[in-house]
């Protein structure tokens, strides 16, 4: 597998980790590939999607303080 196909593999995976409500945050993802030898690229924009994927799945916090989705409605 090509460098850019292993990311872009390795990319999509850790999205439907993050999504599966099977994890908290990045560092169980981050597991869950090293196992299958990959790992989550070292990218901190990415990590932070990951992470508010995993909040989103849960409906809990990536690090155990209070969660809540933002409203769809804001005031303008």
């Amino acid at each position: 597998m090509k460098k850019s196909e292993r990311e872009q593999f390795t990319r999509m995976r850790a999205r439907e980790l993050a999504g599966s409500g099977e994890y908290q945050n990045w560092h169980g993802i981050e597991a869950a590939l090293r196992r299958g030898g990959f790992a989550v690229p070292d990218d901190r924009l990415f990590r932070d999607q990951l992470d508010l994927a995993c909040q989103r799945a849960t409906g809990k916090s990536a690090y155990g303080e209070e969660f809540s989705t933002p409203p769809r409605d804001r005031p303008k």
